[in-house]
């Protein structure tokens, strides 16, 4: 008589096979790719959380999944000791020999559980964590290798959540009064929500002195002069919008990005990264790389972009057009409720593409197929970089920013990373 499978392990067995984990391959990339696709899920029914913050879930959950895989990997260093006020992590120190793989798949359900345990659609979280045991254990890692990875896994993620605890993210959202004065950024219609996490920018970096000397231009002075540079920018936006092409609209709705139905720009660059896990066939190891070494880039590049925004104060395009141009006018999508100066799109996108293109190197082609559930037709690009470039000319077309803040955003996102990538070791 044939032995029959409990109906809790068929169900796990058809959810192995749907989210395409490859047979006894513990070293492929795909546990990572899968989890990023959880993860994705969970930031599309999450409410209440600003845009700029999805960038501590994605940083600390990428340093999580590094550390665990790096388990007892004598080639790779880990960031512990690099990064500021992460002083130390646990050890792996089982006389049992460790697997990656059980390390990571606990220390993104931890992850995970830490930020959207409320989520509605938690149970996610518990279904992927048990399928890639059951896998694991299909491929023959023993017991005592599961449970002590495992554990290592959660240890490693236990750690990093309380450190990021202490980075300063609780003072982001104080209360906060715009400027006054004439060309200073005020509330933006049609909503006119109070501006979003104003003092982002005292969090504390990841990287000591990422944003060291990386503004290198000022935005033109604000004038009522047509033929000033300030208002030639502000017309630019203006023309634009008047003669946007179906192509130009669909890249502005494509990078669009906003928290509710998108994925936000981390989760959209997440995204990216695991497609490209998925296409170039990567190993955990170098997923894990490359996804680390993209977030932490990012994450220091939102703290720079907030230092100038507040800083700086720069009008949107929406109320200097309303105001000089056409009233009532507005933008193809809805203007973010913090100031112009840097482009953040711009900024953030080219911090990620600089973080990705460092561990996978240049010249990798992409195909972009993040919002294909929005009926949204792939992208190509020759190259990540590429990739980041239409994500920061996006905003003009969407008309919520001016090229030359989407020029110097995208050389402050570069000059970010490549200071934060520049001061770590990944490699002994």
């Amino acid at each position: 008589m044939k032995k029959l499978i409990p109906q809790s392990m068929a169900l796990l067995m058809l959810f192995l096979i749907s989210i395409g984990v490859p047979a006894k391959d513990t070293s492929s990339g795909k546990l990572l790719s899968d989890w990023i696709g959880v993860h994705l899920k969970l930031v599309r029914t999450t409410q209440g959380v600003a845009h700029v913050a999805y960038s501590r879930h994605f940083s600390y959950t990428a340093i999580a999944c590094y550390e665990s895989e790096i388990i007892g990997d004598k080639k790779y260093r880990s960031l512990a000791g690099q990064l500021q006020g992460l002083n130390s992590l646990p050890l792996f120190t089982s006389p049992t020999q460790g697997e990656p793989a059980a390390s990571v798949n606990a220390a993104y359900a931890a992850m995970l559980r830490h930020f959207y345990g409320k989520n509605s659609n938690a149970y996610l979280i518990d279904s992927t964590e048990a399928a890639n045991i059951a896998w694991l254990q299909q491929c023959g890692v023993t017991k005592d290798a599961l449970s002590a990875s495992s554990e290592f896994g959660k240890s490693v993620a236990l750690a990093i959540i309380q450190w990021s605890e202490t980075d300063g993210s609780e003072k982001a959202d104080a209360p906060y009064s715009p400027p006054a004065g004439e060309g200073q950024w005020q509330l933006t219609p049609p909503s006119f929500s109070k501006a979003a996490m104003p003092y982002w920018e005292n969090m504390r970096s990841l990287v000591s002195g990422s944003g060291t000397n990386v503004f290198a231009k000022m935005p033109p002075q604000y004038s009522l002069d047509p033929n000033s540079d300030y208002q030639k920018m502000v017309k630019e936006v203006y023309d634009v919008s008047l003669h946007l092409s179906e192509e130009q609209k669909n890249i502005a709705l494509f990078w669009d990005d906003s928290p509710g139905e998108h994925l936000t720009v981390f989760g959209h660059w997440s995204s990216i990264v695991a497609q490209l896990i998925d296409a170039k066939k990567l190993s955990l190891l170098s997923g894990a790389e490359a996804y680390v070494k993209m977030h932490i880039a990012l994450q220091d590049a939102t703290m720079v972009a907030w230092h100038g925004k507040y800083l700086y104060n720069v009008l949107r395009p929406v109320s200097n057009i309303q105001k000089t141009m056409k009233a009532g006018w507005l933008p193809l999508i809805e203007t973010p409720p913090h100031p112009e100066f840097p482009a953040a799109h711009a900024t953030f996108s080219t911090a990620a593409a600089t973080g990705l293109t460092s561990a996978l190197g240049e010249g990798v082609a992409l195909t972009d197929n993040t919002y294909a559930y929005l009926g949204m037709p792939a992208r190509k690009f020759p190259s990540i970089k590429d990739a980041a470039k239409e994500a920061g000319r996006s905003r003009l077309y969407g008309g919520i920013h001016y090229s030359f803040s989407i020029n110097e955003g995208s050389a402050i996102g570069e000059r970010t990373a490549l200071n934060a990538l520049k001061k770590l070791k990944f490699k002994n």
